[in-house]
């Protein structure tokens, strides 16, 4: 009875790293989200991370994947979240103004829900019925859900892109004290979003 009960133990510990070893691994991929590309009407560049956003929203321009590059973020210009910085960023790589939208939001760091209506709203407005959202990867999970919830029955086509390179490592996202600190957020975050964003 004792072997019985020392070998049940053992194998309830072996599932149990087995299984917590596939979330470890399962959860950080689950939160990356990477779309085939194909033409669209425009490419929206999401504010935040670092100028890899900007960077990867501009080489898919360059690709010819669109005509209209539209840059989201905040009124301030001086930093990542800044539409104006972004917009200069761009036209700094090569990009003619004219071919650059802004979406300007208030406040510091504009909250992802607030951009997708707001994007939902230019889209309409230019008469686009495609586009490709780029942000980093970690945050493409979220982007997703975000927006799918907010283009509902729109009819607009999103594909969501992130650069190749990345700080967030979602295979090993444990092994980095920032990389748990983005992980755990984007967990609360979109929690919290799938809580309380109706898409309106």
């Amino acid at each position: 009875m004792k072997y019985i009960n020392k070998k049940n133990v053992r194998i309830i510990l072996v599932v149990f790293f087995v299984l917590l070893a596939a979330a470890m691994v399962l959860g950080g991929r689950l939160l990356v989200v990477n779309h085939p590309l194909g033409q669209v009407d425009a490419i929206i560049v999401l504010g935040g991370g670092s100028n890899e956003r900007i960077a990867h929203g501009v080489d898919l321009f360059n690709k010819n994947l669109a005509d209209t590059l539209i840059i989201s973020g905040c009124a301030g210009g001086t930093d990542v979240y800044g539409a104006l910085r972004m917009r200069q960023t761009a036209m700094n790589m090569g990009i003619p103004d004219s071919s650059i939208l802004l979406d300007v939001l208030e406040g510091h760091s504009p909250g992802t829900g607030d951009q997708a209506i707001t994007l939902r709203q230019m889209m309409q407005q230019f008469n686009f019925h495609s586009a490709i959202v780029v942000t980093s990867n970690y945050h493409t999970g979220r982007v997703r859900f975000i927006f799918d919830r907010a283009f509902k029955n729109t009819g607009i086509h999103l594909i969501i892109s992130h650069p190749e390179q990345s700080a967030f490592n979602p295979t090993y996202w444990w092994t980095s004290r920032a990389n748990i600190r983005i992980f755990v957020w984007e967990v609360i975050k979109t929690v919290w979003y799938w809580l309380t964003f109706k898409g309106q």
